[in-house]
């Protein structure tokens, strides 16, 4: 009887304080409805352009050979980076921009392109494919010096990385232009030791025995034989266990 007693206490209790605060309890109400209602369409509206960016990526059609990849157009791709820019779709396009321009030869507009994906997707999972692009873009360029630094870095910086063979590669090749032979054998060696299933990993081993053809001086001294232990002066050295156990043993 008094748990009753109390509970309609409370509620009396609870609807009195609800006349005084209903303008704002109602207030409070209504902001959380609208916020909800922003958060949901915010969330719609991203799915929404991730799709149509999605949709709008997937109806390029890519060229069906080699040769006509070559000169396949980067304009398409930059489109859709520029119409759904934050997207993932956006982002994959401008790899792609950057891919062509490259192939097509026109080095600093890939260059560009792949640092502006590094500005508006560094913490993409697929960074790292614009990183090594920027590098290669340098080193077609010409500007080796740039180049070899920026793959330098990467491979410090990015162990196990998937990419991580062609830029040990690259660098490799660019020492041996520079002509530091040791430097570029060291990578080769790594890379044919790495076991990895890529062209540049199985063609390391190859790179690697043409630079000792051609800088012989690089090979690694074979170890020298381990000396025959030698019998002490005026002892002769047991030839079997009978020998040794006979020497061994106290004399009468």
């Amino acid at each position: 009887m008094d748990n009753d007693v109390k509970q309609s206490a409370d509620f009396y209790d609870l609807m009195a304080w609800f006349q005084l605060n209903r303008k704002r309890v109602i207030s409070i109400a209504v902001l959380v409805v609208v916020v909800g209602a922003v958060v949901g369409g915010y969330y719609w509206h991203k799915s929404n352009v991730e799709t149509q960016a999605q949709d709008a990526l997937s109806i390029i059609k890519p060229p069906s050979s080699a040769e006509a990849a070559a000169s396949m157009d980067a304009q398409p791709y930059l489109k859709v980076a520029d119409n759904y820019p934050g997207t993932r779709a956006g982002g994959r396009a401008l790899l792609i921009a950057g891919g062509n321009l490259f192939d097509a030869g026109k080095f600093d507009q890939a260059k560009q392109t792949f640092e502006r994906f590094m500005r508006e997707y560094g913490d993409d999972v697929l960074a790292n494919q614009a990183l090594v692009g920027i590098a290669a873009s340098l080193e077609a360029q010409g500007n080796t010096k740039d180049a070899a630094a920026r793959y330098d870095d990467f491979i410090k910086g990015h162990p196990g990385d998937p990419t991580l063979p062609q830029a040990k590669s690259a660098l490799a090749r660019i020492y041996v232009a520079q002509n530091k032979p040791e430097l570029a054998l060291h990578l080769y060696e790594d890379l044919a030791r790495g076991g990895n299933n890529d062209t540049w990993s199985s063609e390391a081993g190859i790179q690697y025995q043409e630079l000792l053809a051609k800088y012989p001086n690089l090979r690694k001294p074979a170890p020298a034989p381990t000396p025959a232990p030698t019998a002490p002066t005026g002892l002769a050295m047991p030839t079997n266990l009978a020998a040794l156990t006979n020497l061994a043993a106290p004399k009468k």
